[in-house]
C-alpha cells in the first residue's frame, strides 16, 4: 500500500485527519477502544465484589484501589524491555488473547462470598490482569509512536487519552448495568470477547519497525534510565505524570464523599464521579492540540498553566453544597490533568529515540503508578487513623495541583537556555 505524502514537520493535523491518513494509527485506536471499553466492564464487577466486604474502611478500599494499579509498577521494567526488543503488534496479539483467557477467572470467583481467600484469589487474578495491561499499554504507545509521522504524533497521543475517557464513562456505565441486570459473568464474557476483537484489529497494523532493537543490541530497563539521566531535558518529561498521579487520591476521596457527606451509596457517588471524570477528560487534549498547534515549546508551557488551572478549578469542590456540584467540579479539573498526561507523553515520545521508547514510556507509567499507589494508601491512613474527612483531602488535592504547577514552571524557568529533546527532530 503507497502511504500519504507526509505533511511538512511543522504541520499541525486535527485527530480525525490523523485518522484518515494513518489506517495503522486507526487501527490501534480500535483496539484500544474495544479492549479498554471491556476492561472497564470487568473492573466495575470487581470493585463492587471487593468493596462490598468493608466499605465502611477508607485503608481498605484504598488499598483496594492501590491494586489496581501496583502492577504497572512491578512489571514495567520487564514490559517496557519486550516492548522494545520483540516486535510490538507480535507482543500486542499474545497480550490480547492471553487477556481474554485470564478474566474468565473471574466468573467463579465472583460467585461466591468475598470471604478472606475469595478475596485473596480475586486479588492474583486482578494483579494478573493488570500486569497484562503494563504490556499492553508500553508496546501500544510505542507501536503508535512508531506508525505516526512527526505531525500525527500529538493528534494521536490526544486521541488516546478522549478514547479513554470515553471508554471510562461509558464502560463503567455498561459494566454498572450488565453487573446488576445479568450478574458480574456476563461483564466478563463481554471483557473476554473484547480482547478477541482487539486482536483481529491489531493483526491488520502493518507500519513502523517490527522491534526496536536487532539481537545484538542491549535492551535492559537501566538502559532506559541511563538515558532518561543522561539526557535532562528528556528525562525531566517523566515528572508531570508522577506529580500528577499524587492526585489520584480524589478516587478514593469521592468513594467516602457521597456516603459520608451527602447521603447516598458508594457506588451511586462513584458512578457520578466516574462519569464528570470521562467527560472532563474527553474535553482536555482536543483543547490543548488547537491552541499549542503542536509547538513544543507551547506544549511545555501548557503543562504548567493546566496545573495551575486545576487546582482553581479542583477548589470548587470545597465549596460545592451537593455531590453533582463537587463532581462537576472535579471533572473539569480533570480536564485539565488530561492536557498533562497527554501532552507529556507526546514529549516524551518525541525526545527518545524509537529503541528506548518502550522503556521510556514504561518507567513514566511505573513512576506514575507508584505515586498513585502511595497516595491512596497515605490517604486511607490519614482517613482512619488520623481523624481526616473527605473535605481535607479535598483541600490537599488542591494544594498538590498547584504546587505540581510552579514547580514545572521553575523547571522550564531553569532550562529556559536549554535545547530540548525532540524539538528539532526525534533523536536516532
Amino acid at each position: 500500500m503507497t502511504a500519504p505524502p507526509a505533511a511538512p514537520r511543522s504541520a499541525s493535523l486535527s485527530i480525525l485527519e490523523t485518522l484518515r491518513r494513518n489506517p495503522d494509527v486507526r487501527r490501534i485506536w480500535l483496539a484500544q477502544v474495544v479492549s479498554e471499553s471491556g476492561d472497564w466492564l470487568t473492573r466495575v464487577a470487581v470493585t463492587a465484589h471487593i468493596a462490598g466486604n468493608d466499605a465502611r474502611s477508607a485503608f481498605a478500599i484504598a488499598v483496594i484501589q492501590a491494586l489496581m494499579v501496583l502492577p504497572f509498577v512491578v512489571l514495567s521494567p520487564w514490559a517496557g524491555s519486550v516492548a522494545d526488543r520483540y516486535p510490538r503488534r507480535t507482543v500486542l496479539l499474545g497480550v490480547e488473547i492471553l487477556a481474554a483467557i485470564i478474566v474468565l477467572a473471574y466468573m467463579p470467583l465472583l460467585a461466591q462470598p468475598a470471604t478472606p481467600w475469595n478475596l485473596t484469589l480475586v486479588g492474583l487474578v486482578v494483579f494478573a490482569h493488570i500486569g497484562l495491561a503494563a504490556f499492553f499499554e508500553a508496546s501500544r504507545t510505542a507501536l503508535l509512536s512508531s506508525v505516526a509521522r512527526p505531525e500525527e504524533l500529538a493528534p494521536a497521543m490526544a486521541l488516546s487519552q478522549v478514547t479513554w475517557s470515553v471508554c471510562l464513562a461509558l464502560g463503567s456505565a455498561a459494566g454498572g448495568f450488565l453487573t446488576i441486570r445479568f450478574g458480574a459473568s456476563a461483564a466478563v464474557v463481554l471483557d473476554s470477547f473484547t480482547f478477541l476483537c482487539g486482536a483481529v484489529l491489531l493483526w491488520g497494523v502493518r507500519g513502523g519497525r517490527t522491534s526496536a532493537t536487532s539481537a545484538g543490541e542491549p535492551t535492559e530497563f537501566r538502559e532506559g534510565i541511563r538515558y532518561l539521566l543522561a539526557h535532562p531535558t528528556a528525562g525531566v518529561l517523566v515528572l508531570p505524570k508522577f506529580m500528577l498521579a499524587f492526585v489520584g487520591i480524589s478516587d478514593l476521596t469521592f468513594a467516602l464523599l457521597g456516603p459520608r457527606e451527602y447521603g447516598v451509596t458508594a457506588e451511586t457517588s462513584m458512578s457520578i464521579y466516574f462519569a464528570a471524570i470521562g467527560v472532563g477528560t474527553f474535553l482536555g487534549p482536543p483543547i490543548v492540540l488547537k491552541l499549542t498547534q503542536n509547538r513544543p515549546a507551547a506544549m511545555r508551557l501548557a503543562i504548567g498553566i493546566a496545573f495551575l488551572l486545576e487546582s482553581v478549578i479542583f477548589s470548587g469542590t470545597l465549596a460545592a453544597n451537593s455531590l453533582w456540584g463537587a463532581t462537576a467540579f472535579a471533572g473539569g479539573a480533570t480536564a485539565c490533568g488530561a492536557i498533562i498526561w497527554s501532552t507529556s507523553m507526546t514529549l516524551l515520545q518525541r525526545a527518545t529515540p524509537d529503541r528506548i521508547t518502550g522503556r521510556a514510556v514504561a518507567l513514566d507509567f511505573a513512576l506514575a503508578t507508584l505515586a498513585m499507589a502511595l497516595a491512596l494508601v497515605s490517604a486511607g491512613l490519614l482517613v482512619d487513623f488520623a481523624g481526616f474527612a473527605p473535605r481535607h483531602l479535598l483541600m490537599i488535592t488542591t494544594a498538590i495541583y498547584a504546587l505540581a504547577g510552579v514547580i514545572w514552571l521553575a523547571i522550564l524557568w531553569a532550562f529556559r537556555h536549554r535545547n530540548f529533546e525532540g524539538d528539532a527532530g526525534r533523536p536516532q
